[in-house]
């Protein structure tokens, strides 16, 4: 009986290791990181209500497609708030009340926000679309609400 016990503690702890390291990027809403979009197409901010936190400077922007959402393709969308000549640092720090509204998105894939050299470039499609923020370190993420994309 006590090896039976035993067992079933032992399948059990392996059941919750399995589940924690399955489980997805934690969205960060309790972090205080809003990605909020603006009046015009392809603008948007980020703003930080809560502690210091360093963000990845590279913005993906996702499609939603059958009800989920996937990578749209798009490069060179950063977290800037100008197109500058210098190379855009890899994370971004974000201070307790502090405002990124950066550059937006011109809705093509590889000149996406600041002129680019791009050997194939173009439009992405009309759908519906989201952009995503990650933190540094990988483990949080936050969505912008979604937004459609009409040409």
């Amino acid at each position: 009986m006590g090896q039976l016990r035993c067992n079933a503690l032992n399948i059990a702890g392996y059941a919750v290791l399995v589940l924690t390291m399955m489980s997805p990027l934690s969205r960060g809403e309790s972090s205080g990181v809003n990605v909020e979009l603006g009046s015009g197409f392809g603008e948007f901010s980020v703003s930080n209500q809560g502690p210091t936190i360093s963000l990845s400077s590279t913005v993906v922007v996702e499609r939603k497609e059958n009800e989920k959402w996937v990578r749209a393709g798009v490069t060179n969308l950063h977290l800037r708030e100008a197109c500058e000549t210098t190379k855009v640092p890899h994370c971004r720090e974000l201070k307790p009340n502090e405002k990124i509204s950066a550059v937006r998105w011109t809705g093509k894939f590889c000149s996406s926000q600041c002129p680019s050299h791009c050997r194939l470039d173009g439009p992405a499609p009309p759908g519906i679309y989201r952009f995503v923020v990650t933190s540094c370190n990988g483990k949080e993420s936050f969505s912008s609400p979604e937004f459609e994309k009409k040409q």
